[in-house]
């Protein structure tokens, strides 16, 4: 009680089966009423492969929703249950959304929780990160010793008990609560216990062995034809609407359960689920059920879930989707129309399991290449190209007609492009697809699709022309008009044409609106942060990040991509280290390799703007991984990355030229945007020559972003610390700090003294805030006057290499690295390496 009504949250109750876990929980929650209503969630195997499947009867999913809308319906419905008790049964068999939908109902504080959980099952990441971040108390339910038996043996028949007795039926029970307390249930049932002048005694033996199985047997004796196969559907359902349960089994059956306590009905919303009164008896039901009368059942509870409510309402997805899987399993005459929509709504809620054990049953039973479509979506989403190509292969030279034809070519495509890294091959696949094409919708969609593998393959030449024509298009298909529009936001957005990416952004969002496109339209986030980050407005991204934020609705990879971006912008501002924590937390999602990648690369910049080597090293190992033949767009992400290591390294020429390589592949791109980006870094890391360039970029963009690194790139080209200070006047001014501390640094280093210690201060004042430790900053810092070479080598001398080593990165000989230590030695006013690491 005191966990549950404390400022923690609630309490997770952890126990082996039979410990009393729920006892304990439906305790509390009597002791809460009646100030305090209580709502029950149980985990169950069958709703664990079904999104939000333990929260079926609190929440109404429409048919088209994916994970995202899911959780958003999820969070209005549970805002109506605001401070109501929470209790969540068996956690450790909560589908990933539903434990998010918890985590999400502790954290906002919407009233207080209960959980339990099995000990030694896993628990869902969310659940487990309320206990271990406080938030909720940890009870563990251990086997009891004899005393405490004997007081719940006691308790539970009311008086006294013979020492023989307790003793007999703890060691039965092996001190598991739940054990002793049915055996004690089941000897009242029998007769096997008896009063004798107010003491209980045992009146019979013990027959039933330690089998629990049996033990939940014999509470099952007696039980009518009726109201056995009313169990047997709630044990083979594990969870059922009170009113579906009376209207298969009657209510005589129903009352009859209810009053040997073999069910427990708990609130739900409006109405009421019924389930099994303990999961192992739930086992001990379906086991004698039989498999005959098990497909009868199902059959039964199949036809029932089906039906429409009242005034013709449809059930809810997941209903369909549940109701299929039992028909599919039952003696019922099988719709496989049905069932591959089931299958579809499956996959579209990310339920990809379920999606391709539907649409494989449709497979094997006939369906055709209407079925085989279905499942090799499902395959396509879980990233088993190989499996798609082979379940495609039947029907690429059958006459199919047009729309099934494109529609086997596209899943291809996507699979090829996306699973197997093979642009060649998917681009010949949709080559075949347009020869057979003369609807003008799908031809858009097939040119849509190619104008985007083009540019994933570094040539957005017919993107840019292609997406502002295709998504003003009427007849545009919603789920293809939202991948079109989000790759050519990222296009758009590193190419600097913000006029062009605010309109692709307006039209995809409207299509996002029309349909559940899932993790496709975030793309559309990303060129919008992207975009507003080059043009240095960190104000406008944040409020895209906050718009998408709810979108994601904590589903974990739309959260990861959001992370992504949000640590882009802490970055930018130099906020290094929650930039490093969201995009950790962003890579432990499992996402697109594609965002993965991203996501790397912005954390390989930030360990470098923190110094890190090792750290941005390790980045660029992911990014290295992640760069295959269908991403060649990301080549300049690559060298960057490159330059990042190269540079906290110390090899500042070496991080220089690569920084130049990346800027030369993104203007082959036309990614204007990207190329200031890229030649902004080889200006940090001190080259003088590209004010010229930068200049024709800023005429071309004119971004508050460009106008600034042109400013940085003068006054370094030009020797000027007034320049040098406007620049880091202008990138503060934007929130640009770990920008702006560079160009100080710049500045003090072409600053005489007092001028220079002006220009220190502001660099001291920008380092306290960000803990930035670029190579900019640390030579600015150290006050000496060193030429690039001789910086290269204190770097690389203060990271620990030998002469030989620092010979090997450098390129050049022992005898010239010799030759560069005595000079710094000189500068420095000291003989060795040691004092030269002390001085610095």
């Amino acid at each position: 009680m005191l966990a549950v009504s404390g400022a923690n949250g609630g309490a997770l109750i952890v126990g082996e089966p039979g410990t009393g876990k729920t006892v304990l929980a439906r305790t509390v929650a009597r002791r809460f009423a009646p100030s305090v209503d209580a709502r029950w969630v149980a985990g169950t195997e069958s709703t664990r492969a079904i999104p939000l499947g333990a929260l079926g009867h609190l929440v109404a999913v429409r048919a088209e929703m994916d994970p995202i809308g899911l959780l958003a319906a999820a969070h209005r419905s549970l805002a109506d249950e605001a401070h109501r008790l929470l209790v969540v049964d068996d956690a450790h068999l909560l589908d990933a959304l539903t434990a998010i939908v918890v985590q999400q109902y502790v954290l906002a504080r919407r009233g207080p929780v209960i959980v339990t959980a099995r000990a030694g099952e896993q628990l869902p990441d969310p659940i487990a990160r309320l206990w271990k971040d406080g938030h909720l108390r940890r009870i563990t339910l251990q086997r009891f010793d004899r005393d405490q038996s004997e007081e719940l043996v006691c308790a539970l028949l009311g008086g006294r008990v013979e020492p023989e007795a307790v003793e007999a039926l703890h060691r039965y029970a092996q001190g598991v609560p739940l054990i002793v307390s049915n055996l004690v249930r089941v000897c009242m049932d029998t007769g096997a216990v008896v009063a004798h002048h107010g003491t209980w005694r045992l009146d019979g033996a013990l027959e039933m062995g330690s089998d629990l199985a049996e033990l939940f047997a014999q509470r099952l004796t007696g039980l009518s034809a009726e109201a056995s196969d009313t169990l047997a559907m709630i044990a083979l359902a594990e969870e059922l609407a009170l009113d579906a349960v009376v209207a298969a089994g009657g209510t005589a059956a129903m009352a009859e359960l209810e009053s040997r306590r073999l069910v427990i009905i708990d609130s739900a919303g409006s109405g009421h689920v019924v389930r099994v009164e303990h999961p192992l008896l739930g086992d001990v039901v379906r086991a004698r059920t039989g498999v005959t009368r098990a497909r009868s059942l199902r059959g039964r509870l199949a036809e029932q879930l089906g039906r429409r409510g009242p005034g013709g309402a449809a059930p809810d997805a997941r209903t369909l989707v549940r109701a299929a899987r039992l028909r599919i399993q039952s003696d019922l005459p099988v719709d496989l129309e049905q069932v591959c929509t089931a299958a579809g709504r499956a996959t579209a809620m990310a339920a990809l399991e379920v999606g391709e054990e539907l649409a494989r049953w449709a497979v094997a039973n006939g369906g055709g290449v209407s079925a085989a479509l279905v499942l090799g979506d499902a395959l396509t989403w879980q990233g088993r190209g190989g499996d798609v190509e082979a379940l495609m292969a039947p029907y690429v030279e059958q006459d199919l007609g047009e729309l099934l034809a494109i529609r086997v070519a596209v899943l291809r495509v996507v699979s090829l492009y996306w699973n197997e890294a093979r642009p060649d091959s998917a681009l010949k696949v949709l080559d075949g697809a347009r020869s057979i094409a003369t609807l003008p919708p799908v031809l858009d969609v097939i040119e849509g699709i190619e104008a985007q593998m083009r540019f994933f393959l570094g040539d957005g030449s017919s993107l840019a022309e292609a997406a502002p024509r295709l998504l003003a298009a009427p007849n545009g298909l919603p789920e293809a008009a939202v991948s079109l529009a989000g790759t050519a936001a990222i296009y758009f957005g590193l190419a600097g044409e913000s006029a062009s990416l605010r309109a692709v952004v307006k039209r995809g969002e409207g299509f996002a609106a029309q349909s559940a496109t899932g993790l496709v339209q975030f793309n559309i986030a990303v060129g919008q942060v992207f975009g507003d980050v080059l043009e240095g407005s960190l104000d406008e991204a944040d409020t895209v990040i906050a718009r998408w934020r709810i979108r994601a609705g904590g589903e974990p990879s739309a959260e990861a991509i959001v992370d992504m971006l949000e640590g882009r912008v802490s970055l930018a501002r130099g906020e290094l280290d929650d930039a490093v924590r969201l995009l950790r937390m962003s890579l432990a999602q499992p996402v697109h390799s594609g965002w993965h990648l991203l996501a790397a690369h912005i954390l390989a910049s930030a360990e470098f703007e923190r110094g890190d080597a090792e750290a941005a090293g390790a980045a660029c190992e992911l990014v290295e991984a992640a760069v295959l033949p269908n991403l060649v767009c990301y080549q300049p992400s690559l060298e960057l990355t490159r330059a990042f290591v190269a540079a906290a390294r110390g090899n500042i020429t070496g991080a220089r030229d690569v920084a130049m390589r990346a800027a030369a592949v993104y203007r082959s791109q036309q990614s204007y945007a990207g190329e200031v980006l890229a030649l902004h870094l080889a200006v940090r890391l001190g080259d003088r020559n590209l004010a010229d360039r930068l200049a024709a970029l800023d005429r071309r963009l004119r971004s508050r972003y460009s106008g600034a690194v042109l400013l940085h790139a003068r006054g370094l080209a030009g020797h000027a610390s007034s320049r040098l200070r406007d620049a880091a006047d202008a990138f503060e001014t934007l929130g640009l700090l770990c920008a702006a501390a560079d160009a100080a640094a710049h500045a003090v280093m072409e600053s005489d003294a007092p001028e220079a210690d002006s220009h220190r201060a502001r660099l001291n004042r920008l380092v306290a805030a960000t803990g930035q430790s670029t190579p900019a900053v640390r030579a600015a810092r150290r006050t000496l006057t060193l030429t690039t070479r001789e910086e290269d080598v204190t770097a690389l001398v203060v990271a620990g290499l030998s002469n030989k080593d620092i010979a090997r990165e450098l390129g050049v000989s022992v005898r010239t690295v010799e030759g560069h230590l005595y000079r710094i030695f000189a500068k420095a006013g000291v003989s060795d390496r040691s004092a030269l690491r002390t001085f610095l």
